[in-house]
């Protein structure tokens, strides 16, 4: 995943059913990245923020990855959840690891 220069990037999950979600992964930025920038991350349910508690999080460098756990979030058959990388407003690459477990329990 790498963020644009005018626009957010995001993953996209859509819900298959009625259930109990929990959101799990780590978050770090690639090991070609540039240190000396910031990437910011958050993630919506339904395009409202719900992680992290600030609006967005700054993605720590390779190796030190950012971990998170999100339990009992209750989503609807057609929900979104979006994993999203915010602009840099610049062009340069920044590619960050972002693999994000969701797991659905009834």
């Amino acid at each position: 995943m790498q963020p644009s220069e005018s626009a957010e990037i995001a993953r996209t999950f859509v819900v298959a059913r009625k259930a109990l979600a929990t959101l799990s992964g780590e978050i770090q930025k690639d090991p070609s990245a540039d240190p000396r920038f910031r990437s910011l991350v958050r993630i919506e349910h339904n395009q409202e923020h719900i992680w992290p508690p600030s609006e967005w999080v700054t993605v720590p460098p390779f190796g030190r990855p950012l971990e998170y756990q999100l339990n009992d979030l209750r989503v609807r058959q057609g929900d979104t959840i979006r994993f999203v990388a915010k602009r840099n407003e610049a062009q340069r690459a920044d590619p960050i690891i972002w693999n994000p477990r969701i797991i659905l329990r009834s």
